[in-house]
């Protein structure tokens, strides 16, 4: 049986986890402090706030407690962008750490990430940087990626690292897309888009090609995908991928898809709301065999949460195989995922649960920003939810405005000092070694030479 791969142009997927970390989006997040007027009813404040927090504690469920991991302490820009992230483990005889420092270009995008680590949680030293820099037009699509490793006092060209040379044509529309990989000391293509446009100028044909070998000796270029008689709803004529042909920029209603094998695919989609839903319906011939795929994708809210079904069946009469598969995927506006479930089934059997993973949120009643979240996966044997990990924010700050939302006046707070098995040493005697120091409500590393 072959399925479908054409709809990579469809393609959304939230079995990722690890998102319990929000990025804090800068637009996304503008809040107003609500006041009460002399009347009682609620006014908001004429300063704008961006809420982030200063500090992260990860912990994760033992079974019977829940054990601290690592800590996050941050500094941000006005515009809510990490400048500077701590990461520090929080076991006492591993003292790891590891600084990220971010430097960002006009348009709020990472031009520069350096990373430095410390292996005594103290002492830092370089590790890795990249270099981007950015399309003029599409602002955050990557046209220069480079990574570098430090190695013995330079940094060295790493893994990684590619260029995207865009060509756009007298109206402005992208004609072509070249991916090269930095190789052997030269940039050297690899996948390769070509996009013609017609008289209405919309793109009316659309290649995939890259760079491929049978012997690892001999490369050479093959046709990965080919749209033609495409009919669109809509386009901008910034087309970057394959990837992104059902999108709010550029969306097809109608083409013709052809892929590597020559066989031919009718996709035909049906963009159900505003807000970027759709209805995808393909039909085709392999092997001789009829095949039709339908993939619903609906948007739940502005904040990634979505809905998707895939749908595909082989086969005519009493020779038809199906295949369905469902994903729920549910994010708050903090990035925080609240629930990931997927199930798949076949010729109509039960559907069999893939993965349910599922969130829970402390907000803060004043301000509305994560105070807590919990993630839990499903026991498939027991049948049951179980608790996984565990973020604690903290220390939030006004990046708008400069503003900590508690002041705690650390600074006149008694000095403690402790040793690595957490036991208590006078400062004035300790020998040389690395501490853990105390201060009011900020706690860090030290160390005594």
């Amino acid at each position: 049986m072959k399925k479908f791969y054409v709809l990579g142009i469809a393609a959304v997927t939230a079995l990722s986890m690890g998102a319990a970390r929000p990025a804090w989006p800068a637009k996304l997040f503008v809040q107003q402090k609500a006041e009460k007027t002399a009347d009682g009813k609620h006014r908001a404040n004429a300063i704008k706030s961006l809420w982030r927090p200063g500090t992260e504690i990860i912990s994760y469920w033992t079974g019977e407690e829940w054990e601290d991991i690592e800590k996050y302490e941050s500094t941000y820009d006005a515009s809510g962008n990490v400048l500077v992230e701590i990461n520090s483990s929080m076991f006492p005889d591993e003292p790891f750490a590891s600084k990220t420092l971010n430097e960002y270009n006009a348009d709020g995008q990472v031009a520069v990430k350096t990373v430095m680590n410390a292996e005594d949680g103290v002492t830092f030293e370089n590790s890795e940087k990249t270099e981007r820099q950015y399309d003029s037009r599409l602002t955050s699509v990557i046209t220069d990626n480079a990574v570098f490793f430090w190695n013995g006092g330079d940094w060295d060209i790493a893994g990684n690292t590619y260029q995207r040379h865009i060509t756009r044509n007298a109206d402005g529309n992208i004609t072509r897309v070249v991916i090269a990989v930095f190789y052997n000391g030269i940039y050297d293509p690899t996948q390769q888009l070509d996009i013609e446009y017609g008289d209405d100028k919309q793109a009316s044909k659309i290649t995939s090609s890259y760079l491929t070998t049978d012997d690892g000796v001999e490369f050479y270029w093959v046709t990965g995908e080919e749209y033609t008689d495409i009919v669109w709803k809509q386009t901008d004529g910034q087309i970057v991928s394959t990837e992104a042909l059902l999108t709010q920029a550029n969306a097809i209603k109608s083409c013709k898809i052809i892929d590597e094998d020559g066989d031919e695919t009718a996709l035909t989609v049906d963009y159900t709301d505003n807000q970027g839903s759709y209805k995808a319906e393909m039909t085709a011939v392999f092997d001789g065999v009829l095949a039709k795929k339908t993939v619903e994708y609906t948007v739940v809210d502005a904040y990634g949460s979505y809905d998707l079904t895939e749908s595909e069946a082989y086969g005519e009469g009493d020779e038809v195989e199906t295949y369905k598969a469902v994903e729920l995927y549910r994010v708050d506006a903090y990035g925080l995922e609240l629930e990931i479930y997927a199930s798949e089934s076949e010729n109509g059997a039960p559907a069999e649960l893939m993965q349910w993973s599922k969130g829970r949120v402390d907000y803060d009643p004043e301000y509305g920003y994560p105070l807590e979240y919990v993630l839990s996966d499903y026991d498939f044997d027991a049948e049951e939810s179980y608790d996984v990990y565990k973020v604690q924010y903290s220390n939030y700050i006004d990046a708008a405005n400069g503003v900590e939302d508690i002041a705690v006046d650390n600074s006149s707070a008694p000095v403690e000092l402790f040793n690595l098995q957490g036991v208590r040493v006078d400062a004035a005697g300790a020998a040389p070694g690395i501490y853990i120091r105390r201060q009011g409500t900020l706690t860090d590393k030290i160390v005594i030479r």
